[in-house]
This record gives structure tokens, C-alpha cells and sequence, in this order.
């Protein structure tokens, strides 16, 4: 079932609030929450698990962060007490909570703001927060061209404009992306169905390796 009391729509009203979510009952299981997104999508997803986490209110009884999927986040805009509260208990932060991170090349050639080193110690270092969890580099791929904005745009724009995909494809860095989440969410059972293409066209990774979290060897 769904508990989506104290839920609120931004620029609704309240009666347009309340139609919504009742339609929305029964749809969700807010035990097994996967947050996402990219950018300062990601650090809002990132810094929301960890909040819930951290403080433990009314909801944490309904309300459970079964994963993440985290594209190129932001990491440098998390707030100062969650980086305080991250900094001080690397044990037992989102324990249990598998995270996918998908970073651009341009990200993690220049380890910008050291988001990519970042999230690879969480998730792959000394105390990394699940054994499911994986950081990966997409080779060929800019900032923008990890997110779904091809799907609003003429076909020719990715193929056209560099800064969306610098080497590759856009649309198939897209499409990659697209897979590797989805494997992801089957891989950790948050998903019925598994995805028909393969991944052996995926161009690059790192991911945690098995009994070493230490390993930091570029596997792109």
C-alpha cells in the first residue's frame, strides 16, 4: 500500500494536490523508493536518501530508499550537515542501499570537484555503503548527454552539437545509460522485466570489485 500523506504538489492547489494523490494510492510502494536523477538532480536524490537516513522521522516506519541512480551529481552542493554527517559516520550511511553512479568522461577525466573520487570511496572504499553498489565512466560522453534531453530535440542536434556527446552517439549514450539502470534495478530486484539489449556495447566502467574495495584500477 501507499501512505502519501504529507505529500505536496509544488504550484497546485490543494484541491488539484489532494485529486492527484488519491489516484496515486495503492501505485507505489514507498518501501522501496529508488531516487534519481542527474546533475543537481543527482545531489538532490543523493542528499534526500541521506537526510531520510540521517534523521529518521514519521515516515522512516513507511518510507524506505531501495536504491539509487545518481548521473553526474553535483556532489559539490551538498548541504554542510549532511557532508558534516556523511564525514562522521561513513560506516553506516545508506547501508544497505545499492547506488549507481554513471559519470560523463569529461567528469571523470577532470574528477570535477572530485564528485567522481567521491562517490567512487563511498561506494567502493574502505567502508563503501553496499556490495551491489557501482561507479562507472561512459567513454565518449559529456555532461549533458547523460540525461533524456534528446528525447525533446531533433535527431540531428546530438549528432550536430559536440557538447551534448563529444566521441560517441548521443542517442546511444543515452540508450546505454538507459540499460545500465535498468540491469541495475533487475540486478537488485526493484525491477519485473529484464531489459532485451546487451551490455556488452557499453563503452566504459568502474565498478567495485568483489572482496576489494580498494581497487582503483581504470576498467573504462
Amino acid at each position: 500500500t501507499s501512505n502519501l500523506s504529507g505529500i505536496t504538489i509544488d504550484r497546485a492547489s490543494d484541491e488539484t494536490s489532494r485529486s492527484l494523490l488519491r489516484s496515486l494510492e495503492g501505485c507505489f510502494d514507498m518501501k522501496k523508493l529508488v531516487l534519481a536523477g542527474h546533475s543537481f538532480g543527482g545531489v538532490t536524490a543523493f542528499s534526500t536518501a541521506v537526510s531520510m537516513d540521517i534523521e529518521k522521522g514519521d515516515h522512516a516506519a513507511t518510507t524506505k530508499v531501495a536504491a539509487l541512480i545518481l548521473l553526474d551529481p553535483a556532489n559539490q552542493w551538498i548541504p554542510d550537515h549532511l557532508r558534516d554527517a556523511l564525514e562522521d559516520s561513513k560506516k553506516s550511511i545508506l547501508k544497505g542501499v545499492p547506488t549507481l553512479s554513471v559519470f560523463s568522461q569529461v567528469w571523470y577525466d577532470n574528477d570535477l570537484n572530485k564528485n567522481y573520487s567521491g562517490m567512487l570511496e563511498f561506494c567502493c572504499g574502505k567502508y563503501g555503503n553496499d556490495e551491489n553498489s557501482c561507479v562507472m565512466a561512459v567513454l565518449g560522453s559529456q555532461h549533458l548527454g547523460l540525461c533524456d534531453i534528446f528525447s525533446f530535440l531533433p535527431p540531428f542536434v546530438g549528432k550536430v552539437f559536440p557538447y551534448f556527446s563529444q566521441e560517441s552517439n548521443s542517442y546511444k549514450v543515452v540508450r546505454q545509460v538507459n540499460h545500465l539502470a535498468l540491469n541495475f534495478l533487475f540486478l537488485n530486484g526493484l525491477s519485473y522485466q529484464v531489459p532485451n539489449s546487451s551490455t556488452s556495447d557499453v563503452p566504459g566502467s568502474q565498478t567495485r570489485q568483489g572482496g576489494n574495495r580498494h581497487n582503483k584500477k581504470d576498467n573504462r
